[in-house]
């Protein structure tokens, strides 16, 4: 049985934010429908509108999309699982009111692999159209051996009751085990696999496992990466002992070329007896067992994690159809998800129009991006010591890009030790050519072409990065950690940074926190950390995180100074040792008490399988690794890696931090105070609130500018 508890619908609140007087659409042509349903069986959804584009997903019968643009017949549309593609046809234009009407109906889903709906309550009738499992229709009323229902198009046809169920009737019927998800899958033995595919006709391999646990009422994410993200961890033990029937298992392709890591490309479902199902070439089984007639060599030496999403009648860490809106209407129960742990379900999650500051919209025409900067000096509160440095300001660039009248900010800050300067990071930026690029929401396409200009320059990539973060969230109107499917109820606690000093100034520095922070990070690596430490303990007894940077060279000593740190409340201890000696430091992090993360040993993607073993956890900075988007990859691997995260910062403006904030819901440390270092910030956005940053609900990055700025090429 499937239950709710937690109603928050994607849908619903897709629609609450359509109330403002400004509209969804990207482009006008549109017309005045902001949203759409599908209403054929199966939706090719595609990557450009062409039809010979490739099909990127499908979608099914009844469900609501929101539409972005409109070239010809082609629509551009977003599908609950934040997939964005191009359809033609097969969808019903909605105003809000219209489906807000749809979203109170009572609904049928079909359950048979294949079905047909009839004109007439008899067999023998004509065919409306086919139907698929997973099939959404609007129930009308029993006649006899049939259902009435009605399309989202307005045609009405009969089905079959056995081939389909009301939801509230089959969610209460759903036999919520593994064992129920094998035999579904089953079920689909020699269906052909199809590239995109995610419908009984032809199924790709997470199309696969997506529309079994949909036939349970589990909404999977899309791709295997995704779907590896969710559930909870499996130690599997010798010969899969300790697998259980209805598991995912995930497979990757090795790291080659320009693929840096091994990669999760693949996806089965645990059947027993070391034996999965899975779709390649066709929906099959194969075996982990080399005794096994059906032994699958390939994919057993590929084969990666499992994960499990199913446990004692309960879903585990992954979303369910009630909670993403999908048969909102007459079903009253309510399902609790827990995501501890793992990253949220990617969902869209939109604010009410009334709580955004309109978009102001020029007569630029759509489709040029224009991309300028501005260098800013940061001004620091305090006089700025670490291990190896000392500074009172921190050179900074900031960028903005202007697209069809939206504007989208990002920030360079530029600490020494990155190796940037403002004359480096405009002159990389003079070489970004952002012509070539019509959609600013393709921000892994944009983002390959600016990091192929070079090989360093990451916090000038950054700046870049997170300009576009900004301005998709936009156009698309919503916050970035919405896109991201993240919940910001889950913010950690911020560190704030007390740097090395005599006794009396970080007493008057400790004293300044206290109150407003609930942890606090040391910077240490000197001949008097123990004296900083003491320090902070005359005044409180906030737990403490310490950043060496670098700063201890023997790995023993540094193990004696982390066992008293530990017994002074340090909590977490941040690049003890130089970054290239992780043999000693993989020593140290065994011995150690307390988590041992890597700062400077980690700057970008590629790093981070290395470092497995090596350190307990990892911190991320979007300056280090080229922005949000390779961060958002970072963390997912940091995950599948079963290490610790930490979103951390330069001295920033609460521009760059605002976009730090945005991936901070989930992460197990965040240190996020660098605009709170600074004595002239020029943008507001994320806010300090009971020692969290909290990042904004508005559009993008929700960082806008405080004063005027002049920003120019």
């Amino acid at each position: 049985m499937v239950q709710e508890s937690e109603p928050k619908r994607w849908v619903e609140e897709m629609v609450n934010q359509s109330n403002g007087p400004s509209g969804l659409l990207a482009n006008e042509d549109a017309g005045s429908f902001d949203w759409g349903i599908m209403y054929n069986s199966v939706v090719a959804v595609r990557s450009e509108p062409l039809h010979a584009a490739e099909m990127v997903t499908q979608a099914l019968l009844g469900t609501p999309v929101k539409l972005l643009e409109q070239r010809g017949d082609w629509r551009k549309v977003q599908l609950p699982d934040l997939y964005v593609g191009w359809v033609d046809g097969s969808l019903q234009p909605v105003s809000r009111e219209r489906l807000d009407d749809y979203l109170t109906k009572s609904k049928l889903i079909v359950t048979a692999n294949q079905a047909t709906a009839f004109e007439e309550p008899d067999c023998r009738s004509l065919p409306m159209s086919d139907l698929v499992a997973g099939n959404i229709l609007v129930f009308q009323a029993s006649v006899d051996t049939f259902y009435r229902v009605c399309y989202p198009d307005g045609r009405e046809a009969y089905v079959c009751k056995s081939d389909a169920l009301p939801v509230d009737k089959w969610l209460v019927n759903v036999d919520l085990t593994g064992e129920s998800i094998v035999k579904h899958a089953l079920q689909l033995l020699g269906v052909p696999y199809l590239w995109g595919g995610t419908s009984t006709k032809g199924l790709d391999c997470s199309g696969l496992t997506k529309q079994v646990y949909l036939m349970h009422g589990i909404m999977l994410p899309r791709d295997a990466s995704q779907q590896a993200m969710q559930g909870e961890p499996v130690d599997t033990g010798d010969n899969f002992s300790n697998a259980r029937s209805g598991d995912l298992l995930f497979f990757v392709s090795k790291a080659s070329g320009d693929n840096l890591v091994d990669r999760v490309t693949h996806v089965a479902i645990y059947m027993d007896d070391m034996r999965f199902i899975h779709a390649s070439d066709h929906v099959r089984i194969g075996s982990f067992n080399p005794n096994d007639p059906l032994y699958d060599a390939f994919n057993a030496n590929r084969y990666f994690l499992t994960k499990r999403f199913i446990r004692d009648g309960q879903t585990v860490n992954v979303e369910t159809l009630i909670s993403t809106g999908l048969l909102t209407g007459p079903i009253q129960e309510t399902a609790s998800i827990s995501t501890q742990g793992e990253v949220a379900p990617r969902r869209v999650e939109l604010s009410p129009q009334t709580a955004q500051p309109p978009i102001k919209r020029s007569n630029r025409s759509p489709g040029a991006m224009k991309l300028t900067w501005l260098p800013y000096e940061l001004k620091l509160t305090h006089r700025f010591t670490l291990s190896g440095s000392s500074r009172t300001v921190t050179p900074a660039v900031l960028t903005r890009i202007e697209y069809d009248g939206l504007v989208g900010y990002g920030e360079a800050s530029l600490p020494p030790y990155l190796g940037e300067s403002p004359n480096s990071v405009i002159k990389f930026l003079k070489e970004v050519d952002l012509s070539a690029f019509r959609d600013p929401t393709g921000i892994e396409e944009i983002m390959t072409y600016v990091d192929g200009l070079s090989v360093h320059d990451t916090a000038a990539k950054a700046s870049v990065d997170i300009a576009l973060h900004d301005l998709t969230g936009k156009i698309l109107d919503v916050s970035c950690h919405k896109l991201f499917g993240l919940d910001k109820s889950g913010v950690p606690n911020t560190t704030f940074t007390i740097g090395m000093d005599s006794e009396e100034v970080v007493r008057v520095k400790t004293w300044e926190a206290v109150g407003r922070f609930n942890i606090l990070k040391v910077k240490v690596g000197g001949e008097d950390d123990r004296r900083l430490i003491r320090a902070i303990r005359s005044v409180t007894d906030l737990p403490l995180a310490v950043d060496a940077n670098q700063g201890w060279s023997d790995w023993r000593k540094a193990l004696d100074m982390i066992l008293w740190m530990a017994e002074q409340g340090v909590v977490m201890v941040e690049q003890p040792l130089a970054k290239h000696a992780l043999d000693d430091t993989a020593r140290l992090t065994e011995a150690s008490p307390i988590p041992i993360f890597a700062d400077e040993s980690l700057q970008r993607l590629g790093d981070l399988q290395r470092l497995k073993g090596v350190f307990s956890g990892v911190n991320i900075k979007l300056m280090k690794c080229t922005g949000m988007h390779e961060a958002w990859k970072m963390r997912e691997l940091a995950r599948l890696l079963e290490m610790k995260v930490m979103i951390g910062c330069m001295t920033e403006t609460s521009c760059a931090i605002s976009a730090a904030a945005q991936l901070s819901p989930g992460v197990d440390f965040a240190d996020l105070d660098g605009a709170l270092l600074i004595v002239n910030d020029c943008f507001e956005g994320a806010r300090l609130e009971k020692g969290k940053i909290i990042p904004s609900d508005l559009p993008g990055i929700g960082a806008l500018p405080v004063k005027e700025l002049s920003f120019g090429r």
